[in-house]
């Protein structure tokens, strides 16, 4: 069975927070197959995501998000899903991403 790694990338400003809500204005989201816990874990390293950062079996940005452009201060969060693994795929793959 195939692992599918779900890649979500969110897009805001500054001026779209209201009281602690984000309206994202653009979110792009890909999924992504692997052969193995290996090039799972890639695929979300890659990224620079980590499970340590949300403590739960989702992962994100340890730093929350980053300014894409600073001249318009569009800035990304973007967090990675397991979608599709066994139980012990999804383990070995957190234990390698961290």
């Amino acid at each position: 069975m195939a692992i599918v790694i779900r890649i979500i990338q969110r897009y805001f400003t500054e001026d779209d927070i209201f009281d602690g809500e984000i309206d994202y204005f653009r979110e792009n989201v890909e999924d992504y197959t692997a052969d193995d816990v290996d090039e799972a874990a890639a695929w979300i390293r890659i990224e620079g995501l980590t499970f340590e950062s949300t403590g739960n079996e989702w992962a994100a940005d340890p730093d929350g998000s980053f300014i894409l452009d600073y001249r318009t201060g569009v800035r990304i969060e973007s967090t990675a899903h397991i979608i599709e693994s066994t139980d012990e795929e999804r383990r070995r793959i957190i234990e390698i991403v961290g």
